[in-house]
């Protein structure tokens, strides 16, 4: 169960409404068990939108804290290092100036491989859309050919395809599809000539 309160309090799908709508999903069959797990499957996702937006704001105001800091930094040590007299001062900052840029730039690499904040949550939400679409599709069945089990399953799926490695993973994955993608094309086109 996704823990992050809505603004204001308002909205919540907490643990006591999940528990009582599970316990009543259990006890009735037909259409009513579909409406029940219709109401929950709709409210774990938006507690799970709420939690994704939530965690997409502060990557991107991470990373942007991270990368003004980094640039403060850098930018403090190279102005001390016109200003400071003697050899010795200028040997030591210029040594730390370059320890900070290796760092920031480490940061970026590793962390954010080199991806900007913004491809990284396109491909989150891209992923996100296209798991929540199988799950509206799923909710046009009967309760007993798409029991909330089954949706409580997808519904995990939709929840960690919104995180940065899902993320990494599927803009890697959209390349290396889009890479066969244009050599079978070039392949194509080379073949007519």
């Amino acid at each position: 169960m996704i823990a992050v309160p809505a603004p204001g309090g308002t909205g919540d799908y907490g643990l006591r409404n999940y528990a009582n709508d599970l316990a009543a999903y259990a006890a009735t069959t037909g259409v009513a068990a579909a409406a029940l797990r219709n109401k929950m499957v709709y409210s774990l996702m938006a507690e799970i939108d709420y939690a994704f937006y939530d965690y997409e704001t502060k990557l991107f105001l991470d990373e942007g804290q991270f990368n003004a800091g980094s640039d403060f930094v850098q930018l403090g040590m190279a102005a001390a290092g016109t200003l400071l007299h003697g050899a010795r001062g200028k040997t030591i900052l210029s040594a730390l100036l370059t320890g900070v840029t290796g760092v920031s730039l480490s940061v970026n690499k590793n962390f954010f491989r080199e991806q900007t904040v913004q491809a990284i949550t396109s491909s989150m939400e891209a992923n996100r859309d296209r798991i929540k679409a199988l799950i509206l599709q799923q909710l046009a069945k009967d309760a007993t050919a798409y029991p909330f089990e089954a949706a409580r399953s997808d519904l995990i799926r939709y929840f960690f395809a919104g995180t940065l490695s899902a993320g990494l993973q599927q803009l890697s994955q959209d390349a290396g599809a889009n890479a066969k993608s244009e050599k079978a094309t070039l392949n194509q086109v080379q073949v007519k000539k």
